[in-house]
């Protein structure tokens, strides 16, 4: 289980979450999330008995949506903090990666470790900001990586980047 939450949080890096899309943060290609019924019906049926006969087999796209809410890259429910976990984000985005970019394990470990080095986390407000410049950076991965291109001309990060369409 705890390996599935790394690979989740690592994959987070390199997508973002938008009206039920995950959209890949580089080249910006796009695919259909698919929350899984079932998931929604049981976890409403067994913490928000309340909500329960709110989605059932025959629920539509539109009544799911009255139960979760994209937030932060993340599906939550909207009467609590759980996290819904799509049927086929992270396996789509996850392939997406390998064979639209050639992304693999080890790029990914690279670039992360990369960043770690070049850009740390501001705790007050939660934001990246450049360890040369002191410049608050979006907290997205592409946009770090964009930010050492454009104002530091830093190369170190070409071996790990994704490539294709960049």
């Amino acid at each position: 289980m705890l390996e599935l939450i790394e690979i989740r949080d690592r994959l987070r890096d390199y997508f973002t979450l938008k009206d039920n899309e995950i959209i890949c943060d580089f080249c910006e290609n796009s695919y259909d999330i698919i929350i899984n019924i079932e998931d929604v019906r049981n976890h409403l049926k067994d913490i928000h008995k309340e909500y329960e006969n709110a989605v059932s087999s025959e629920s539509t796209e539109e009544d799911l949506k009255k139960s979760y809410t994209i937030h932060n890259n993340t599906i939550k429910c909207k009467h609590c903090e759980h996290s819904y976990i799509p049927w086929n984000a992270h396996s789509i985005i996850q392939y997406h990666l390998g064979d639209g970019h050639q992304t693999d394990k080890v790029n990914v470990e690279g670039m992360r470790n990369l960043i770690r080095e070049k850009y740390e986390l501001n705790e007050s407000d939660r934001k990246q900001y450049c360890k040369n410049c002191q410049k608050d950076i979006q907290n997205r991965l592409v946009d770090l990586i964009n930010h050492l291109d454009k104002v530091h001309e830093d190369t170190d990060h070409l071996n790990y980047r994704p490539s294709h369409e960049w």
